[in-house]
């Protein structure tokens, strides 16, 4: 980000060189040249522009920029930049103007595998001050507009062989990124040393995978170690984000191992987010069309997130509050879960909804006839393990009656069954209903250790072991049976 700073710079001092030289129109097309060729004599590269014009004294077009790197290929053009002067203090090293518009223009940052630097390399280094004891230039703009841009970032060392670059077949490929169609509005545009400030009050690209921004808004500040976005808006193809967003990093090369070097601190409210889009960058989130209602506070990389005070809604009345730690995203699979549950309330008919990976089958969770028999659920309590492999300790509250659970479950590889382990208690449940038999079980209450697995009557064996201290049988209430035994069929 430092070398494209820098490349900003230049291109900002040969706009407002030509400005000052340009007062007298009798003389734009041949200090054009001159100034032209100077350049490219300096930098041994091919530099262009088609043409000047001064507009009133107080702004300068550029037609048609065109700038080579080393190799030939194209690293900048624009069909036109246009800028106004408010002041150039070259004693001061400042830089000031009313607005900077570029339209039509290309940019590419390219990293050639024979080498181990960005093709801006040569500019930077043309024009690089040895004096340490000189002030860095200040660049203020009052708004920046981009119209219709593309910007490459190409890093030959780091792409993998053709084919490989996603194997979730989606998602963005950092070291090969094409970023189109950019248009955007920034006022107060600032750079001063190695730092970038700005209010974007409008940014819309689409990145070549199919990630699309329909907006982006916020006051945004860009160093060399972080990213802080403050009331940060954005619009996506489905979501909608509001928060205050932070990134932290070493280095700008950071961004290539995103997922374990980035740190990330975000605080989120009202925010709609459809997991889908979150997938190109998370690419084992693929086919994952859920909808999610978001509020909390995130941080942390994403292979260690964590998020407090969180609250999500999903479906037509399943709500979470609490906090979560995931550790091993975006490998769902392994991502072991710690959630302090202070409330988790569901219903059968959204369980049923839920996908489980891989989601581009779009199979959808099997539900037992045990939780159906529920109705509606409410848990309050500690839940930690993986998604088929989890402890779940708390309370209990549904449509037959509350429980309370000490409980392990985890789903057999080999036979595809649930079993589990642990304790389960009941001052009252409707057993009968729950157990479908209802014909002569009623109520019961009980306090037993449990193991077994299945979850249906056909194909559930149990051990229990415990006191059952009260049981409706056939119209008699039934007290302090001592249990132990095997339940099956």
């Amino acid at each position: 980000m430092k070398k494209v700073i820098i490349a900003v710079t230049l291109l900002l001092l040969l706009t407002a060189g030509l400005y000052v030289a340009f007062r007298s129109s009798s003389v734009q097309s041949y200090l054009t040249q001159k100034m032209v060729s100077l350049l490219s004599d300096k930098l041994h590269t091919v530099i262009k522009i088609g043409g000047v014009d001064i507009q009133l004294f107080n702004s300068v077009i550029l037609e048609n920029v065109y700038i080579e790197d080393l190799h030939g290929d194209t690293l900048f053009y624009a069909s036109t930049v246009k800028t106004g002067m408010k002041a150039l203090e070259f004693k001061k090293r400042k830089i000031a103007l009313t607005g900077l518009n570029v339209k039509n223009a290309v940019f590419r940052l390219k990293e050639y595998s024979t080498e181990n630097f960005l093709n801006i390399q040569f500019i930077i280094d043309a024009f690089s001050d040895n004096d340490t004891t000189q002030k860095n230039w200040n660049i203020l703009v009052d708004k920046v507009s981009l119209n219709n841009v593309r910007f490459y970032y190409i890093n030959e060392n780091a792409r993998l062989p053709d084919g490989q670059e996603q194997q979730a077949g989606k998602g963005i490929n950092y070291p090969d990124i094409e970023v189109s169609g950019i248009h955007s509005e920034i006022a107060g545009f600032e750079i001063t040393a190695d730092t970038i400030s700005g209010k974007i009050n409008r940014l819309i690209c689409t990145e070549k995978c199919g990630f699309s921004l329909a907006g982006f808004s916020g006051d945004v500040k860009s160093t060399p170690v972080g990213l802080a976005v403050n009331e940060l808006k954005i619009l996506m193809k489905s979501s909608k984000v509001n928060t205050d967003l932070e990134f932290r990093y070493s280095g700008y090369t950071d961004y290539l191992e995103f997922i374990d070097s980035v740190f990330i601190r975000s605080n989120f409210s009202n925010s709609t987010i459809r997991l889908d889009d979150l997938s190109y960058f998370v690419p084992p989130l693929d086919g994952l069309k859920e909808t999610v209602d978001l509020s909390g506070k995130v941080s942390g990389t994403v292979s260690k997130l964590k998020g407090k005070n969180i609250e999500l809604n999903y479906g037509s009345k399943s709500r979470f509050l609490g906090s979560i730690n995931l550790t091993g995203l975006p490998n769902l699979e392994n991502t072991f879960i710690s959630l302090q549950v202070n409330k988790l309330s569901t219903t059968q008919a959204d369980l049923k909804r839920l996908p489980v990976p891989p989601f581009q089958n779009e199979k959808k969770m099997e539900v037992p006839q045990l939780l159906k028999n529920l109705g509606n659920i409410e848990f309050m309590g500690e839940f930690t393990g993986f998604y088929n492999d989890f402890v779940a300790y708390g309370k209990i509250r549904t449509d037959l009656g509350n429980l309370s659970s000490d409980l392990l479950l985890k789903k057999d590889t080999v036979s595809g069954k649930i079993k589990y382990s642990g304790k389960i208690a009941s001052k009252s449940i409707d057993a009968g209903s729950l157990l479908l038999l209802s014909d002569y079980v009623g109520r019961a209450g009980f306090n037993v250790r449990i193991e077994g697995s299945g979850l249906e009557k056909e194909n559930a064996e149990t051990r229990l072991d415990g006191l059952i201290y009260s049981l409706e049988f056939n119209n008699y209430n039934y007290r302090n049976i001592n249990l132990q035994g095997t339940l099956a069929n």
